[in-house]
């Protein structure tokens, strides 16, 4: 057996590149299939841990998106934001560079999760190495110190910078910018400061004898040691002439784009040259260097170590061996993947003129010209692409693998705060020069931004300030706020607002009853964050529904909350509560509006009443951000009205237009089914009806006791949480015969940010 080195860990079993035996194929697919499972979980690890990195920076955002509902307002937390180039804002440029890099992380996320339903593994978002059966999140902690899958930074020289790294989420400050830049490494940087003892744990021959399965510590040393083992696998070469990529393709598999794909909010491709699925490819017109594009973007994107520099070392391990099944390798990979180095080629084109030298046969001549000749028009088409600089170093991420920046300005409008248009923040946080930078070099800027005297966090602010809100901190100005409260006098006022957050923030007793408001907003957290992980499983299942990036959002909203009241990040190990079985109705849809018991005298531990007091909102076993995301019949959220088949996405009601026929809706605490409920549990107590998409402004359901049909009307700026009332009320009526009480707004329902 001959084996050849691939980089610092991965040796290669050249035979495996032609004519492997049969038999192996279904270990080898097991094993492909895993080593895809760990590339989802990697890029899955990196959101959360960006994201609470990113809403750790001091700061306050508006919300705009086409009306003048919130104007002279702000939430505490950042946002994406365009800034002209005479202002430099330290923490708006440091949150907008991260905000690119998590965007980004979800595209990878989107890749990986196609590409392992291309070849034959169901994307498991939920209970893996990140997150246990619970749904807390495992892989951060104090003590942490494993990337999963890729490297430990105990194994490390004392010399390394990374030495001291945990992986735990924290704010964005010196220590945890070392934890993104050495995620975003490439695998010459890693590895060389893995110790020499313990280098053992890191070597890795390839295709392995036994079932990755039954390999629990496999590392890598790298995310493009990663990918690399993942491309040889692909390259792998069967006894019946097939190799691995075809063999092992799934042909019509559920493949997803929320990136490309047109419609919903999107006009146009965002990333035009960059293959995001493989929905047109069936395993008899397959390329392998369709794969490779996409493995291609994410590592360009991320470690700015694209696929050229992977191929070039493979290259150059294969050239030396004179076997017939190597040369082809060479031949192939330079074709597939129109790689450009002169070192590899040159090297590759003196072995095949030395071939042709020592030819002895007419047949040794015609093939190796062959060979020659197809080189010729690889070398032809690389000058023409001029993919890399004659010394190998890159060039900034690739045209292909960049965001298109009108794609960014035409998806993704900004407003101020009356509903005009303004230059859009997404395309100022993702694209222009940030869009050229890899990740790494995005981390690298923003270490030099934490260096500056002006770089604030949450966790800092609160350290050197006695934080007391007021209403100054949550208006722009005065005189737009005095409009907002003449246009819409339902909110409720800026300083009421204030003081919910100083009962969090102060953590002031609510009748005598200390909440534990860390636990409650991790809760809040770990909760959307559990929606949104089932919504993706999903979303990759079944070729139906919407990608839930409304809930990431949410997610993002009750982040930044906790980060900017308390002053920490939520503990995402902190589990959200399990549902208590055949107990659904007291969960029911929000905040009061939950059908207790008759007899209320009874004490029920499953009553949120009982542990949060007057909170007495919505249990947080059924916490999620944006319908799409709840996971039983009667939990849509206090929301916008939704089509009784489903609906439509957050921020826009379901309606027919004028003369057409009412749908039945699926209105808060009556959804027909899982998914289909609105926004967000809890909902924000400023959460209002934007203009409907028909003339009529009414919803139509069913009266669930007496099967008779019902009538609510709801109109433009509506208080959301008032319509569902009116809905909870008359059911509550017919149930117990008396109208209840209506709740005075919560604390939690003041401090959540709206989503319109």
């Amino acid at each position: 057996m001959t084996t050849i080195q691939l980089n610092n860990n991965l040796m290669l079993d050249l035979s495996s590149l032609s004519k492997r035996p049969n038999k192996y194929f279904e270990l080898d697919q097991e094993n492909l299939q895993r080593l895809f499972q760990m590339a989802l979980e990697v890029e899955l690890f990196t959101i959360p841990l960006y994201m609470s990195g990113m809403y750790s920076i001091q700061g306050f955002h508006q919300i705009n998106t086409g009306n003048n509902f919130y104007q002279g307002r702000q939430w505490p937390g950042m946002g994406p934001k365009y800034y002209s180039e005479n202002e430099h804002p330290t923490n708006q440029d440091a949150f907008n560079k991260v905000f690119k890099v998590f965007i980004e992380e979800m595209l990878h996320l989107q890749i990986a999760a196609n590409l392992n339903n291309a070849y034959g593994n169901k994307p498991k978002f939920t209970n893996n190495k990140l997150v246990d059966s619970d749904f807390g999140w495992k892989c951060y902690a104090k003590n942490k110190t494993e990337i999963p899958g890729i490297i430990d930074f105990n194994d490390l020289k004392d010399s390394s910078i990374y030495k001291d790294v945990k992986v735990n989420l924290e704010a964005l400050n010196a220590e945890q910018i070392k934890l993104f830049l050495a995620i975003e490494s490439s695998e010459h940087d890693l590895q060389e400061e893995i110790r020499d003892d313990k280098k053992y744990k890191y070597d890795n021959k390839l295709p392995f004898e036994e079932k990755i399965a039954e390999k629990p510590n496999l590392m890598f040393g790298s995310i493009s040691g990663l990918y690399t083992s993942i491309i040889t696998y692909l390259l792998i070469k069967y006894e019946d002439g097939q190799h691995m990529y075809s063999k092992g393709f799934f042909d019509n598999s559920i493949q997803r784009d929320h990136f490309n794909k047109m419609g919903n909010n999107n006009k146009k491709s965002e990333y035009e040259g960059l293959r995001t699925n493989l929905s047109d490819i069936t395993s008899e017109n397959i390329k392998f260097g369709e794969i490779l594009r996409m493995i291609n973007g994410i590592l360009d994107q991320g470690e700015g170590l694209p696929l050229y520099e992977l191929i070039f070392n493979l290259i150059t391990s294969l050239i030396p061996h004179k076997d017939e099944a190597v040369r082809d390798t060479i031949v192939f990979l330079l074709t597939e993947i129109k790689f450009d180095s002169k070192n590899a080629i040159e090297k590759y084109e003196i072995e095949l003129n030395k071939d042709l030298f020592n030819c002895t046969t007419p047949s040794c001549v015609i093939a190796v010209k062959t060979k020659i000749k197809k080189l010729n028009e690889v070398k032809a088409t690389l000058a023409a692409m001029n993919i890399l600089k004659a010394d190998n170093s890159l060039l900034a991420v690739q045209p292909e693998n960049r965001v298109d920046d009108a794609a960014l300005k035409e998806n993704h409008k900004s407003f101020d705060d009356v509903g005009n248009p303004i230059k859009s923040a997404s395309e100022a946080a993702r694209g222009g020069a940030n869009g050229k930078m890899d990740h790494h070099e995005i981390f690298e800027a923003v270490e030099k931004l934490i260096a500056k005297p002006n770089y604030m966090t949450w966790d800092l602010y609160h350290a050197n300030n006695n934080l007391i809100w007021g209403e100054s901190n949550l208006i722009t100005n005065q005189k737009d706020y005095i409009k907002n409260r003449i246009n819409y006098p339902q909110l409720p006022p800026a300083e009421e607002i204030a003081d919910a957050m100083n009962m969090v923030t102060q953590d002031i007793a609510i009748d005598h009853k200390k909440i534990p408001w860390h636990e409650l907003l991790s809760k809040a957290t770990t909760g959307t964050l559990k929606g949104l992980l089932m919504g993706m499983e999903e979303y990759w299942t079944i070729q139906t529904g919407q990608f839930p990036s409304p809930a990431m959002v949410g997610s993002g909203d009750r982040m930044s909350i906790c980060w900017a009241l308390l002053g920490k990040t939520p503990d995402l190990q902190i589990k959200p509560d399990s549902k208590v079985k055949n107990h659904l109705r007291d969960y029911h849809s929000c905040q009061g509006l939950y059908m207790p018991k008759k007899d209320k005298s009874e004490k029920d531990e499953n009553d949120p009443w009982v542990k949060y007091g007057d909170l007495g909102c919505a249990a947080p076993a059924i916490y999620h951000s944006c319908k799409g995301t709840n996971t039983c019949r009667s939990e849509g959220g206090c929301g916008f009205v939704q089509a009784y088949e489903g609906g439509s996405n957050c921020g826009s009601p379901t309606n027919p237009s004028k003369n057409q026929e009412i749908k039945f809706v699926s209105v808060p605490g009556s959804n027909n089914c899982a998914t289909t409920g609105g926004c967000a549990v809890p909902i924000s107590a400023l959460q209002m009806f934007p203009k409907p998409d028909g003339d009529l402004k009414q919803m139509k359901y069913k009266n669930e006791m007496t099967g008779d049909e019902e009538i609510i009307n709801f109109e433009k700026g509506e208080l959301v949480y008032d319509v569902a009332w009116k809905v909870y009320a008359d059911r509550y009526k017919q149930k117990f015969s008396e109208k209840p009480e209506k709740p005075k707004t919560n604390i939690i329902r003041l401090i959540f940010p709206p989503s319109t």
